[in-house]
């Protein structure tokens, strides 16, 4: 189930984590991750009464380091962006 449908779906008292597929981590270049980064994780934030960023699955040894710090970049501008 994706986190979009567990945030609209859920229980008070549960919170939503992941939600960045790990083929999108893997498979894309680091400015491609950083902005479906910010739109997804913007939507989640907006619908979710709490909620961590990251990988929906794991965070392979294959995949190229810049692509994840491109998911910790959008996570900060997001949290940067919230605390304003």
């Amino acid at each position: 189930m994706s986190c979009t449908a567990v945030s609209r779906n859920r229980q008070s008292d549960v919170r939503d984590m992941g939600g960045i597929d790990t083929d999108i981590l893997c498979g894309n270049s680091a400015e491609v991750i950083y902005e479906k980064v910010l739109e997804s994780g913007g939507r989640f934030r907006k619908t979710a009464r709490g909620y961590a960023l990251g990988s929906g699955n794991s965070i392979p040894e294959y995949m190229p380091t810049e692509n994840y710090l491109a998911m910790v970049r959008a996570a900060q501008k997001l949290r940067e962006e919230e605390v304003k």
